[in-house]
């Protein structure tokens, strides 16, 4: 008997640079995930009305702590409220907090790039396994 093929994750990119988010739809489609692209908020969360997402990955393009007020934003959206999200930063300036409110609903990535794609793939396994 032949074994029913899984469906291939779900990811939701929210970027609003053109060339970075279709950077990180190309690389994620290698690694077969399947890949909505978003270029803010808004416009994730009617992606999410439409379709059920296994991540979020969501690099606002601002500096601490703006940036978590973003994601926070997004997160009590009832489409976008159980589904995990990780925040990604090129800011050398991110750190959070482990006592903040609610950081236990976001993982944080900090990116000097996307070069190291394999690192960012790690993580979002790792991420999808604990879902």
């Amino acid at each position: 008997m032949k074994a029913v093929p899984q469906p291939r994750p779900a990811i939701l990119v929210i970027e609003s640079d053109k060339a970075t988010r279709s950077g990180m739809q190309s690389l994620l489609e290698k690694y077969g995930y399947r890949v909505s692209v978003a270029v803010h908020e808004k416009a994730a969360a009617i992606s999410a009305s439409q379709q059920k997402f296994d991540l979020i990955l969501f690099d606002s393009g601002l500096a601490p702590p703006e940036s978590l007020v973003a994601a926070y934003k997004l997160t009590q959206q009832p489409e976008l409220n159980n589904v995990p999200m990780m925040v990604m930063s090129v800011h050398s300036n991110f750190s959070v907090p482990l006592d903040s409110p609610d950081i236990d609903n976001f993982t944080v990535a900090y990116l000097s790039n996307i070069s190291r794609f394999d690192e960012l793939e790690k993580l979002i396994r790792c991420l999808m396994s604990e879902s």
